[in-house]
């Protein structure tokens, strides 16, 4: 009788021990989920991992296991870095501005070192000429036809894979967007270029081009219309030339990449095509009416935007 009574207190005892056991568990199952501690099997048992698995179901409400774990590598999937000794495509960014009616020296100085900052910061070769070529000012044809002289001369006399033309009165305005990272789906190295449209067609205050033999060859035959273009007084220039080759060969037209606005060139002051706002890529000023106060909310603009100036610029003088 005495042994079949201590053996249920054996028993009992067991049985309570258990209890305490399951109980602690629980309670530690319970303030691990709610303290959100990790389930590291370095920190916890491995008894412990499973109950807190078990309790919340991978298929229940809560976060599981594995989206616990995950959470911390939103920001690091945020964080691009491309360093200056990648394979990312090599750059020049060629801009002419010449002094005149048109840009003042001071508004010459805040479009180049815009320019200058951006190559910079992304390790790219800035071609900014300030003077008329000769063979153009002798036979006094526009400045405009300087465009195309030198995005020509670029490609034929340097080994970068893509020429970015800026007219001066355009300006980087988001030096956080990697021009390639930007635009990559649409560098497409088969075409001629890469442009945006605004309501009268094809603009060319800010287009991309590759370092092809066809891309040269088109740049270059495009420049060579310049005597007609200038015989016929035709205001465009280099768009007049454009429309022209476009008229004379339609099938051209599908080795133009065109582009959003958006992406490339969006305008100040100026509805023919989609405004600038802060977050876009470059801004430019295009014609409008009231030319100073135009003029005045640029050089404000990229004034207030562009970072100061640095040393060690990677530039050639053309």
């Amino acid at each position: 009788m005495t042994r079949s009574v201590g053996h249920r207190v054996n028993v009992s005892n067991g049985l309570f021990l258990l209890s305490l056991a399951v109980l602690f568990n629980l309670y530690m199952t319970i303030w691990v989920y709610q303290s959100g501690c990790s389930l590291d099997a370095n920190n916890m048992n491995i008894t412990m991992t499973t109950s807190k698995l078990t309790f919340l179901g991978e298929n229940g409400p809560g976060p599981s296991y594995a989206t616990l774990q995950a959470k911390p590598k939103k920001t690091q999937e945020l964080s691009i870095n491309i360093p200056a000794n990648s394979t990312t495509p090599s750059l020049a960014v060629v801009s002419v501005c010449i002094p005149g009616d048109r840009f003042s020296q001071d508004y010459i100085n805040l479009s180049h070192n815009n320019k200058r900052h951006y190559c910079q910061r992304y390790n790219a070769t800035c071609i900014l000429p300030t003077e008329q070529v000769s063979e153009n000012s002798k036979t006094k044809k526009h400045k405009k036809w300087d465009k195309l002289y030198h995005i020509e001369k670029t490609l034929r006399t340097t080994n970068v894979e893509w020429v970015l033309w800026m007219d001066c009165d355009t300006a980087f305005t988001n030096f956080d967007i990697h021009w390639y990272l930007h635009l990559e789906k649409h560098l497409n190295r088969s075409k001629l270029m890469v442009a945006s449209e605004d309501q009268g067609g094809i603009n060319l205050g800010v287009f991309l081009v590759p370092n092809t033999v066809e891309a040269r060859s088109f740049i270059s035959n495009l420049y060579d219309l310049r005597h007609i273009i200038e015989a016929k007084k035709l205001f465009h220039k280099d768009q007049s030339a454009l429309k022209t080759v476009l008229t004379q060969q339609p099938q051209l037209k599908s080795k133009i990449e065109i582009v959003d606005q958006k992406l490339l060139n969006t305008y100040l002051d100026n509805n023919a095509g989609k405004l600038w706002s802060p977050s876009d890529f470059i801004v430019h000023q295009v014609f409008c009416l009231d030319f100073v106060a135009c003029s005045s909310n640029f050089t404000k603009l990229v004034k207030n935007i562009t970072p100061p100036s640095s040393t060690g610029l990677k530039q050639i003088k053309s």
